[in-house]
């Protein structure tokens, strides 16, 4: 190779060399904007539609938690309804990972819509558990049935509603009448004779239009009161503890020892009486038995 073309190679050589360090620098001294610009260009979906790996398996975390429970809850606003005398008793159960929160979250719903019926809590158990009966207006059960929700993953739900609309019309036309026949019987008392009054049936027969008239009221006092508190039943499970190692109580096992001990020396005195005559007649059994010969030979 001619000795003019080596200066044109080494110099063309130097300046690849040179603008690859320029480059390796622009990229190492990068701005803060650059960088977040870099950043969020990773965490966007690439042009064929595929998603981050990180974001990925976010995603399929909340599937997997989603898909261990029931979503929302199988009951429209009470409001609905309004003009029908529902009876709504409603029966869940949750898992939850920390009872103890679980339960506080569930006071805190009763105590702002109802009040608890009766409840039983336990975590001695192999796993802890609860069940309660809450009694909350029936106006607020939507509401408190999706606040309910934060005690865990719901896992199953039965909700039964009765309708007492007709049973209310049959008793307010029995109460009524009943209330035409009181008045009807005590007009007809007053325009009977006296010579011909027989006041026994007269009072028997009010009596028991009365009694009827009192029913009618007070089924209608239940039916109300049916309607305007829902009954809901709640089961938590936690979860299963590990195997705990359970020490006796030693010193249990001493007292119970000397209980024993105690308790055979009462026996003892009072037995000693009857263990006195045994020994003493082994004792002298030879001599008792020559007496009994001696009367036996007579």
């Amino acid at each position: 190779m001619k000795k003019g073309l080596w200066h044109p190679i080494c110099t063309l050589i130097l300046i690849i060399i040179s603008f690859c360090i320029s480059c390796k620098k622009a990229e190492v001294e990068a701005p803060p904007e650059q960088e977040a610009i870099m950043e969020r260009s990773k965490e966007e979906p690439s042009p064929s539609g595929a998603l981050p790996q990180t974001a990925t398996k976010k995603q399929e975390a909340e599937v997997d938690k989603d898909s261990r429970g029931l979503e929302g809850h199988f009951v429209a606003p009470i409001e609905v309804g309004k003009e029908r005398l529902l009876e709504y008793k409603v029966d869940m159960t949750y898992e939850t990972e920390d009872i103890r929160k679980s339960r506080s979250e569930i006071i805190a719903v009763v105590s702002k819509y109802g009040f608890i019926k009766q409840s039983y809590a336990s975590t001695e158990e192999t796993k802890p558990v609860m069940a309660t009966d809450l009694l909350v207006r029936s106006d607020h059960l939507y509401q408190a049935i999706l606040e309910l929700d934060r005690a865990g993953i719901l896992l199953t739900e039965q909700i039964t509603v009765t309708d007492h609309t007709e049973s209310m019309v049959l008793q307010d036309r029995k109460a009524r009448r009943e209330q035409i026949r009181i008045t009807r019987k005590n007009l007809a008392a007053t325009q009977v004779t006296g010579g011909t009054k027989n006041w026994n049936d007269i009072e028997n027969s009010l009596s028991r239009s009365e009694d009827s008239l009192d029913l009618a009221e007070h089924e209608k006092w239940k039916i109300r009161d049916k309607v305007a508190w829902a009954w809901i039943h709640v089961n938590l499970k936690g979860p299963a503890q590990p195997s705990r190692v359970i020490v006796p109580r030693y010193a249990d096992a001493l007292v119970g020892l000397v209980n024993l001990f105690l308790r055979l020396i009462y026996v003892l005195i009072y037995a000693a009486p009857f263990i006195a005559i045994i020994v003493v007649i082994i004792w002298k059994r030879e001599r008792l038995v020559g007496i009994f010969r001696r009367k036996q030979k007579e």
